[in-house]
């Protein structure tokens, strides 16, 4: 990464990965996100920090004209998995990146395990269009992409999860002079859910980069 370049983040969210792009590495960001939330609380902490290399819009990157040839980077972490069409996704990815521009992103992704009836109602009530590695990586390649590396990165995933459920453990009275416990067991049963998903090889947390071409 140089200083000056561009770079698309889809799914910005509150911005925090935008800012650090732009603050750290000089890029200038383009941060897009459905969610009209997100991006107010984003703005806000933008304006904290006066720095003009970030700019926010709220639209659906499926659906989104982005200039041609215009980006150096697209980056998206935890996103693709809510898109029914990660193929148009990718497309309009290909077509905004320049020559040699990277797209990197992390996503949840189905395993190879065998589905179970709470795993496949949990991706039906998230609206998740899960694709494991090699469906994503023949999309990818089909589109245009080459250099394509899709990794797995569940393991990464399950020592998150046990991480954030050993925190709230340990500030479980401090979280329940605050809210109720209802709220409480609900935060760790989808922990201890998900974290059965990835030992069943149902659910997985994957890593994606490709290029493209000159």
């Amino acid at each position: 990464m140089r200083t000056g370049q561009r770079m698309l983040d889809i799914g910005v969210g509150i911005g925090g990965g935008a800012r650090q792009a732009a603050s750290e590495f000089g890029l200038y960001v383009l941060g897009v996100d459905l969610s009209l939330n997100m991006i107010s609380i984003a703005l806000d902490r933008l304006n904290m920090e006066k720095d003009s290399r970030v700019t926010y819009i709220i639209c659906n990157a499926s659906d989104y004209d982005f200039e041609s040839n215009s980006f150096d980077f697209v980056f998206s972490r935890d996103c693709i998995q809510h898109v029914d069409d990660a193929q148009n996704l990718l497309c309009k990815i290909y077509c905004t990146l320049k020559p040699g521009g990277k797209v990197l992103m992390t996503m949840y992704g189905v395993g190879y395990g065998l589905l179970s009836e709470s795993f496949k109602n949990y991706i039906a009530s998230r609206q998740y269009h899960l694709k494991n590695r090699e469906q994503f990586r023949e999309i990818a390649i089909k589109v245009g992409f080459t250099n394509v590396i899709v990794e797995d990165m569940t393991s990464s995933l399950k020592e998150i999860l046990k991480e954030e459920r050993t925190r709230a453990e340990q500030k479980r009275e401090e979280f329940l002079a605050r809210f109720p416990e209802a709220d409480y067991e609900s935060l760790v049963s989808g922990w201890n859910a998900k974290l059965l998903y990835i030992d069943d090889d149902n659910l997985n947390w994957n890593f994606f980069m490709a290029s493209k071409p000159q």
